[in-house]
């Protein structure tokens, strides 16, 4: 892939955050910079998006303590 390709290529961040304010604030601030954005707010709805939807991020943008576990936990999950 040229530098030329790279900068056409949507990148996805998955945002976990368990705040509804802060990630709805959060994922309208990475849209306007141009990111796709997949926002989960537990555990279960990020694994349903990996295994059931084949997700796989760019990146993992995550709240560290979430109501259902903490965000080590879940990227451990993703990335295994």
């Amino acid at each position: 892939m040229n530098s030329r390709d790279a900068s056409r290529r949507t990148f996805t961040v998955l945002h976990i955050e368990d705040d509804p304010s802060v990630a709805r604030s959060t994922a309208r601030l990475l849209r306007l910079a141009g990111y796709e954005v997949i926002s989960a707010a537990t555990r279960d709805e990020v694994m349903r998006y990996v295994e059931v939807q084949g997700l796989r991020p760019d990146l993992i943008l995550t709240d560290f303590h979430l109501r259902t576990g903490t965000s080590d936990d879940i990227v451990l999950e993703i990335v295994a």
